[in-house]
Protein backbone atom coordinates (compact mmCIF):
# COMPACT_ATOMS: atom_id res chain seq x y z
CA UNK A 1 0.00 0.00 0.00
CA UNK A 2 1.21 3.39 -0.61
CA UNK A 3 1.86 6.00 1.66
CA UNK A 4 -0.82 9.05 1.41
CA UNK A 5 0.29 12.66 0.93
CA UNK A 6 -1.86 15.30 0.62
CA UNK A 7 -0.79 18.70 -0.91
CA UNK A 8 -1.67 22.23 -0.51
CA UNK A 9 -2.29 24.60 -3.89
CA UNK A 10 1.20 25.76 -3.17
CA UNK A 11 2.77 22.37 -4.01
CA UNK A 12 0.59 22.18 -6.58
CA UNK A 13 1.71 25.30 -8.35
CA UNK A 14 5.38 24.86 -7.97
CA UNK A 15 4.85 21.33 -9.40
CA UNK A 16 3.13 23.38 -12.43
CA UNK A 17 6.20 25.47 -13.01
CA UNK A 18 9.21 23.19 -12.07
CA UNK A 19 11.33 21.84 -14.71
CA UNK A 20 11.73 18.68 -13.38
CA UNK A 21 7.76 18.28 -12.49
CA UNK A 22 7.90 15.28 -15.20
CA UNK A 23 10.61 13.32 -12.41
CA UNK A 24 8.74 14.89 -9.38
CA UNK A 25 5.58 13.11 -10.64
CA UNK A 26 6.75 9.92 -11.43
CA UNK A 27 8.50 9.66 -8.13
CA UNK A 28 4.95 10.68 -6.62
CA UNK A 29 2.87 7.93 -8.79
CA UNK A 30 5.14 5.52 -7.82
CA UNK A 31 5.78 5.88 -4.35
CA UNK A 32 2.91 7.83 -2.89
CA UNK A 33 -1.67 7.94 -2.96
CA UNK A 34 -1.80 11.56 -3.62
CA UNK A 35 -4.86 13.66 -2.05
CA UNK A 36 -5.83 16.58 -4.04
CA UNK A 37 -8.25 18.80 -1.70
CA UNK A 38 -11.14 20.22 -3.06
CA UNK A 39 -9.99 24.04 -1.40
CA UNK A 40 -6.81 23.39 -4.19
CA UNK A 41 -9.54 23.24 -6.86
CA UNK A 42 -11.06 26.65 -5.48
CA UNK A 43 -8.17 28.29 -5.24
CA UNK A 44 -6.49 27.26 -8.78
CA UNK A 45 -10.42 28.40 -10.52
CA UNK A 46 -9.56 31.59 -8.83
CA UNK A 47 -5.84 31.69 -10.54
CA UNK A 48 -5.63 34.05 -13.67
CA UNK A 49 -6.08 31.85 -16.79
CA UNK A 50 -2.58 30.82 -18.09
CA UNK A 51 -1.86 29.98 -14.01
CA UNK A 52 -5.49 27.81 -13.68
CA UNK A 53 -4.17 25.82 -16.97
CA UNK A 54 -0.91 24.84 -16.14
CA UNK A 55 -2.23 23.63 -12.40
CA UNK A 56 -4.97 21.81 -13.60
CA UNK A 57 -2.42 19.94 -16.55
CA UNK A 58 -0.39 19.61 -13.08
CA UNK A 59 -3.46 17.81 -11.47
CA UNK A 60 -4.39 15.88 -14.33
CA UNK A 61 -0.91 14.64 -15.15
CA UNK A 62 -0.97 13.28 -11.06
CA UNK A 63 -4.42 11.48 -11.52
CA UNK A 64 -2.80 7.94 -12.11
CA UNK A 65 -1.99 7.95 -8.49
CA UNK A 66 -4.39 10.59 -7.01
CA UNK A 67 -7.53 10.78 -5.38
CA UNK A 68 -9.67 14.45 -5.58
CA UNK A 69 -11.14 14.92 -1.89
CA UNK A 70 -13.63 16.30 -0.55
CA UNK A 71 -13.01 19.08 1.87
CA UNK A 72 -12.28 18.54 5.27
CA UNK A 73 -15.28 20.63 7.09
CA UNK A 74 -17.54 17.98 5.02
CA UNK A 75 -15.38 15.12 5.92
CA UNK A 76 -15.54 16.40 9.78
CA UNK A 77 -19.31 16.25 9.12
CA UNK A 78 -19.70 13.35 8.15
CA UNK A 79 -17.41 11.68 10.77
CA UNK A 80 -19.80 12.85 13.14
CA UNK A 81 -22.93 12.41 11.53
CA UNK A 82 -21.92 8.58 10.88
CA UNK A 83 -21.07 8.10 14.92
CA UNK A 84 -24.58 9.47 15.76
CA UNK A 85 -25.71 7.11 13.68
CA UNK A 86 -24.54 4.00 15.28
CA UNK A 87 -21.69 4.78 18.18
CA UNK A 88 -21.71 1.48 19.02
CA UNK A 89 -20.56 0.18 15.99
CA UNK A 90 -18.99 2.91 14.94
CA UNK A 91 -16.25 2.67 11.82
CA UNK A 92 -14.57 5.90 10.24
CA UNK A 93 -12.95 3.93 7.13
CA UNK A 94 -16.37 3.61 5.74
CA UNK A 95 -17.04 7.72 5.63
CA UNK A 96 -16.10 8.06 1.57
CA UNK A 97 -13.87 10.81 1.06
CA UNK A 98 -13.24 11.11 -2.38
CA UNK A 99 -14.97 13.42 -4.87
CA UNK A 100 -14.90 11.80 -8.21
CA UNK A 101 -16.61 14.11 -9.84
CA UNK A 102 -13.62 16.94 -9.46
CA UNK A 103 -11.66 14.63 -12.07
CA UNK A 104 -14.08 14.94 -14.29
CA UNK A 105 -14.23 18.51 -14.11
CA UNK A 106 -10.37 18.34 -14.13
CA UNK A 107 -10.43 16.77 -17.23
CA UNK A 108 -13.29 18.47 -19.28
CA UNK A 109 -12.88 21.81 -17.55
CA UNK A 110 -16.15 23.35 -17.94
CA UNK A 111 -16.26 24.69 -14.44
CA UNK A 112 -12.45 26.13 -14.57
CA UNK A 113 -13.52 27.54 -17.92
CA UNK A 114 -16.78 29.71 -16.60
CA UNK A 115 -15.77 33.40 -15.86
CA UNK A 116 -18.48 34.00 -13.31
CA UNK A 117 -17.65 31.12 -11.68
CA UNK A 118 -14.28 31.78 -11.20
CA UNK A 119 -14.86 35.74 -10.64
CA UNK A 120 -16.92 34.76 -7.76
CA UNK A 121 -13.92 32.16 -6.49
CA UNK A 122 -12.12 35.06 -6.72
CA UNK A 123 -14.16 36.79 -4.32
CA UNK A 124 -14.73 34.41 -1.99
CA UNK A 125 -11.15 34.47 -1.67
CA UNK A 126 -10.58 37.93 -1.11
CA UNK A 127 -13.31 37.94 1.44
CA UNK A 128 -12.13 34.89 3.56
CA UNK A 129 -8.74 36.44 3.24
CA UNK A 130 -9.87 39.85 4.92
CA UNK A 131 -11.87 37.58 7.81
CA UNK A 132 -8.66 35.97 8.44
CA UNK A 133 -6.83 38.64 8.54
CA UNK A 134 -9.64 40.92 10.50
CA UNK A 135 -9.20 38.35 13.56
CA UNK A 136 -5.76 39.56 14.30
CA UNK A 137 -6.11 42.95 13.68
CA UNK A 138 -9.19 42.81 15.82
CA UNK A 139 -7.62 41.43 19.04
CA UNK A 140 -4.60 43.67 17.88
CA UNK A 141 -5.85 46.60 20.39
CA UNK A 142 -5.97 44.46 23.37
CA UNK A 143 -3.09 43.14 23.21
CA UNK A 144 -1.09 46.71 22.44
CA UNK A 145 -3.29 48.07 25.64
CA UNK A 146 -1.91 45.45 28.20
CA UNK A 147 1.84 46.15 27.29
CA UNK A 148 1.14 49.46 27.14
CA UNK A 149 0.57 49.62 30.43
CA UNK A 150 3.37 47.66 31.72
CA UNK A 151 0.36 44.56 32.53
CA UNK A 152 2.48 41.99 30.93
CA UNK A 153 5.90 41.82 28.79
CA UNK A 154 5.32 41.79 25.01
CA UNK A 155 6.07 37.80 23.73
CA UNK A 156 9.58 37.31 22.69
CA UNK A 157 7.87 34.02 20.68
CA UNK A 158 4.74 32.29 19.85
CA UNK A 159 4.97 29.51 22.43
CA UNK A 160 5.75 32.37 24.76
CA UNK A 161 2.46 33.82 23.77
CA UNK A 162 0.50 30.92 23.68
CA UNK A 163 1.81 29.94 27.47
Amino acid sequence: MKKPIIFDTSAIHHLANDKDAAAIEAGLKTGFQVGLTMPIFEEIAAAPEDARQKELDACQRLFSSAECLNPFSWIVEELGRAHQQNPNSYDWKVIKIELPAMKREVIDRDFFNDEALTTQQKNEGRGREKSFAGVFADAKPAFDQLFSEGQADRPKSIQELVD
